[in-house]
C-alpha cells in the first residue's frame, strides 16, 4: 500500500498544484513505475481527481469517495468497492 498524498493541510484544503505535481513526480510515479500495480486505488475525491489526471501506469486506477468524517460507507464507495471485490474473483 502507497499513500500517495500523505500529509494533510490546514482546514483540510486542497494543497496547492505545484505542492501535488511534486509529490507525484518525486515520490508517486516514481515508486508506480517500478511496481507495475495492477490496481491503484485512491481514497477520497481530491486525490482521486489528481491521480485520475497524472496516472499512466497499465493498471487501472479506481477512486473510492470517502465521506466527511469517515463515519460510513457511501453508497458510491461501496460500487466502487464492489467493482474491485469482483475482480479479485
Amino acid at each position: 500500500y502507497l499513500n500517495c498524498f500523505p500529509y494533510r493541510t490546514a482546514g483540510d484544503r486542497m494543497p496547492r498544484a505545484s505542492a501535488l505535481r511534486s509529490s507525484w513526480a518525486n515520490v508517486v510515479e516514481p515508486l508506480l513505475i517500478e511496481l507495475k500495480p495492477a490496481t491503484v486505488v485512491a481514497l477520497g475525491m481530491k486525490a482521486g481527481g489528481f491521480a485520475e489526471r497524472q496516472f499512466r501506469g497499465p493498471g487501472k486506477l479506481y477512486v473510492v469517495p470517502r465521506t466527511i468524517g469517515d463515519t460510513r460507507v457511501s453508497e458510491a464507495a461501496q460500487v466502487v468497492l464492489e467493482v474491485l471485490r469482483q475482480r479479485e474473483t
